[in-house]
């Protein structure tokens, strides 16, 4: 009795796989070792996401010139670009840490 693939009922020719199949399974090994290659890379500072002062007072929920007054007494780190400013997301989880308070 012939073989057939475990997959798709063609006929099989390695291990219980017909060739469409086992090179289906190749390519999906292969994009997940590639997954899992790109996963293992280390961030970059550049790869931190730049919010505008107005993202930055929705997620604190206050007003948007709060931000700017925290960014001029320097609680709060900016980053210029032009004449505008932006805030890195890792300085604002910073900020969030170091004004934390204790709870009640």
């Amino acid at each position: 009795m012939p073989v057939t693939c475990r997959l798709c009922s063609r006929p099989a020719e390695v291990e219980g796989l017909c060739a469409a199949c086992a090179l289906r399974a190749v390519r999906a090994a292969r994009r997940q070792d590639k997954r899992a290659r790109l996963a293992e890379v280390p961030k970059s500072p550049l790869d931190d996401r730049l919010l505008w002062p107005s993202e930055v007072a929705m997620r604190l929920r206050v007003d948007r010139t709060t931000v700017y007054r925290l960014l001029k007494a320097g609680k709060l780190r900016g980053v210029r670009v032009g004449r505008r400013v932006q805030v890195k997301l890792s300085s604002l989880e910073a900020f969030l840490v170091k004004n934390r308070t204790r709870q009640v």
